[in-house]
């Protein structure tokens, strides 16, 4: 262009500028004349883009001027420190659709164009961009530009880049390994899903993760038998990553292979395939799920037991019915709950000859069993075992009642005159519902004259809570007004049945153990055992028993890790923290003895009225805080706070619970801290935790911190359909922004929270008692707002 062009395409642009002062067709007009003077007007118009009123229609110039033979001028323009140009020429790039797609591939190699710009560019025409040439030359360019090629490879990338793809699965850069991964999800051909598959055996952990998912995403049945070896995998997020896989793939073809990982010396790995099993079992595989109810684990023999009882059917039946009869209790306790879950007329007999089983548990299961079959053979034993009396009493009358059956009715209309009110009430209920129509007219007469007789509401007298099995548990710790203002005389302890045939589950109120505690009532359930109130009848005081479910009582290694952290434990001595008093051997159970405090847990709290006060949150959280740095100082670390184990009573008086089933902290590694149990919480476990490496007083910070971010914003920050995926968020989710679930919260101690919950245990405060010290820094700033 001659120098008087240029001059005239400048003082044309420059007329731009009083865009806003013409009218349309004179607008229309000046940008003709300065398109026909062709790309010698370009440079005038990239600087009219800094003036407000010239832009829109230099845009418009601008956009009509681009051709192959202009893109470089542009793309130079990318580069230009004025942002307005950049800003003006990406909209041009981005938004004309005769841009040469083409030629934009040049723009990876240039330097000084923004990484943004330049993907803002090319994402726009993805679609019509040579990414084979861009894939050919990917070793070429600096590893932020092989990232934005990758990325419009996942966008864009079409079956013919296939075999371009799975090429850079030989490459030795993990980061291109999973990129590549990401980009053959998109294909369900053959040829893609045979190289996914071979990528679950990479050296690289991210690497197999990415395959796992892509296979996933692609319900690739094919891969089942290559994804269930990663049941066995080192990391834990690509085990969890291959278990969600085989069960939402529900291929029965892995069933074999699932026996061969239960044979595993991982308990890791048998735990994930007995998981899997639980998904995806058939009948084929009954009797190897039957040989795992004998598995060291007792996580992998309750899940077989579920798998067992998930599968149902005749041949699940005949395999378990040769249990009962099993010298180990544990296998027969199994057994007994697969009948109960997989009700059938078949196992009557083992089930009635079970009824005189020297174990508590498989004699009051068989019961239950026995009342699910519609089997009239199992009530003549039933009628006898309910005339002999004991604790089984109420469990014959309801399998009786379940029957129902004509030759139900006398030991019902018998149990219904009972001197035990218990007794009586559930007989009551169970002729109140019995069908009539199959019975005599004198047996009609009977049962409505019986029934007509009876009160309509519950007899009167004193009964013991947790009565009933499946009724709804009290808060853990919650008091119990009428025990504690005037506690029941205790009863001889003749009166009370012998220790090992009592039913530890349901004891009702005035049995006496050990000729020294009573028990004054239930409170509650929970993953560990039952809960009752308690009065040690030596000093005359009111304590907590806690009472361990089976499993954990017939465990020998558990058992040792109660004894040795009671030694620990009972070191704590603060007002925060409940303390544990003993481990005793209840001749058929085990229990532990704690304080009682009058006072309601937590989560009960938070659910009737989360979110709590921001200043009566801290007031809380800092006794927590104090109770656990005295526990920290002398060594032991819960590993399972959250709300069941803060009790909050008068005053927000706070204590914490259940230390005697912490970890401690110098005992992580030792074989008394692997017997098989998953110590926490889903919902507030440490990441740490989760991956099975050392934990320290960190680890409660960091459960702290999500009890923090819950009574401070009303809702967990973590949550999902099943505790794995949860656990899983913890490893690698974002909990959803304070600012926006609670605005009103301080900037600082939404950034204290944040703290707390830090993913590394670097990153958090690195005790109790200096996470304590910064929540008293914010309550004193908001008394002093106040």
């Amino acid at each position: 262009m001659s120098l008087l062009s240029h001059f005239l395409a400048e003082r044309r642009v420059q007329k731009l500028k009083m865009a806003r002062g013409m009218t349309e067709a004179g607008l229309s007009k000046l940008q003709d004349e300065i398109f026909e003077m062709g790309p010698g007007a370009i440079p005038a118009l990239f600087e009219s883009l800094s003036h407000g009123d010239a832009r829109p229609a230099s845009l418009s110039v601008l956009k009509r001027l681009l051709s192959p033979s202009t893109l470089d001028t542009y793309l130079t323009a990318l580069a230009s420190p004025n942002p307005a140009i950049v800003s003006g020429v990406t909209r041009v790039l981005s938004e004309s659709p005769d841009c040469p797609a083409a030629g934009l591939i040049s723009a990876l190699t240039r330097p000084g164009i923004s990484r943004n710009t330049l993907e803002a560019i090319l994402t726009a025409h993805a679609d019509r961009l040579p990414l084979d040439r861009a894939l050919s030359d990917l070793a070429l360019y600096p590893r932020e530009i092989q990232a934005l090629v990758m990325r419009l490879l996942e966008r864009s990338a079409t079956a013919a880049h296939v075999p371009q793809v799975v090429s850079l699965l030989q490459s030795d850069d993990p980061w291109t390994r999973t990129g590549a991964a990401r980009i053959l999800a998109r294909f369900p051909e053959e040829a893609a899903q045979r190289a996914m598959t071979g990528l679950l055996t990479d050296s690289h952990k991210g690497v197999r993760l990415e395959a796992v998912h892509a296979l996933l995403g692609q319900k690739a049945r094919a891969a089942v038998p290559h994804l269930v070896p990663l049941l066995s995998d080192p990391d834990f997020k690509v085990q969890t990553a291959a278990i969600d896989a085989l069960c939402a793939l529900a291929d029965d073809s892995a069933v074999p292979l699932l026996l061969v990982v239960l044979t595993d010396e991982l308990d890791t790995a048998r735990r994930a395939a007995v998981e899997v099993l639980n998904a995806v079992a058939t009948t084929e595989a009954v009797q190897d799920l039957v040989r795992a109810l004998r598995d060291q684990d007792w996580w992998v023999r309750v899940r077989a037991a579920d798998a067992l009882g998930t599968l149902g059917g005749e041949k699940v039946v005949e395999a378990v019915i040769g249990l009962l009869s099993d010298e180990d209790d544990f296998i027969r306790r199994h057994a007994v709950e697969v009948l109960n879950a997989v009700p059938n007329q078949s196992a009557v007999e083992a089930l009635i000859q079970a009824l005189g089983d020297s174990d508590w548990w498989v004699r009051e299961r068989s019961i239950d069993a026995l009342g699910k079959t519609g089997d009239p053979r199992a009530i003549e034993p039933l009628a006898e075992m309910l005339e002999s009396g004991g604790n089984t009493e109420i469990l014959c009358v309801r399998a009786l009642g379940l029957l129902a059956m004509p030759e139900a009715l006398e030991p019902l209309l018998r149990a219904a005159r009972s001197e035990r009110e218990e007794v009586r009430e559930d007989a009551l209920a169970a002729l109140r519902s019995f069908p009539q129509s199959d019975l005599s007219t004198s047996q009609k007469t009977r049962l409505q004259e019986l029934v007509g007789r009876a009160p309509s509401g519950s007899p009167t007298g004193v009964r013991a809570p947790m009565r009933v099995k499946g009724s709804t548990p009290r808060p853990a710790a919650a008091p119990q007004p009428e025990a504690a203002a005037a506690p029941a005389p205790a009863a001889p302890v003749s009166s009370a049945p012998a220790i090992r045939n009592l039913n530890f589950s349901e004891l009702p109120a005035n049995t006496m153990l050990l000729d020294r505690y009573r028990i004054v009532s239930g409170i509650g359930r929970g993953g560990f055992g039952t809960v009752y109130l308690a009065e040690d009848c030596v000093v005359h005081e009111e304590i907590i028993l806690k009472v361990l479910n089976p499993q954990l009582s017939m465990d020998e290694s558990v058992q040792k890790r109660f004894v040795q952290e009671l030694k620990l434990t009972r070191k704590i001595t603060h007002r925060n923290v409940i303390r544990i008093y003993d481990f005793l051997d209840l001749g058929g159970a085990h229990a532990v003895s704690m304080e009682y405090f009058p006072g309601r847990d937590l989560g009960k709290l938070l659910a009737d009225e989360a979110p709590l006060d921001t200043r009566r949150s801290l007031r809380i959280l800092s006794q927590v805080c104090e109770g656990l740095g005295a526990a920290h100082a002398v060594g032991v670390v819960h590993r399972d706070i959250k709300p069941a184990n803060i009790l909050v009573g008068e005053g927000d008086e706070t204590r914490v619970v259940d230390f005697g089933l912490a970890s401690a902290g110098q005992q992580v590694g030792s074989r008394l801290t692997k017997s098989g149990l998953l110590i926490g919480t889903p919902e507030y476990m440490a990441p740490e935790q989760i991956t099975a490496e050392a934990v320290d007083a960190r680890c409660d910070v960091y459960s702290v911190g999500i009890l923090m971010y819950e009574m401070l914003t009303g809702v967990r920050p973590f949550t999902a359909e099943t505790p794995v995926k949860i656990l899983f968020l913890h490893l690698e989710g974002e909990p959803p922004p304070i600012a926006e679930v609670a605005p009103q919260l301080p900037e600082s101690l939404q950034s204290l929270i944040l703290s707390a919950m830090a993913r590394s245990r670097d990153d958090r405060p690195a005790g109790a008692e200096e996470l304590r010290g910064r929540i008293l820094e914010e309550l004193a700033q908001l008394e002093k707002a106040a």
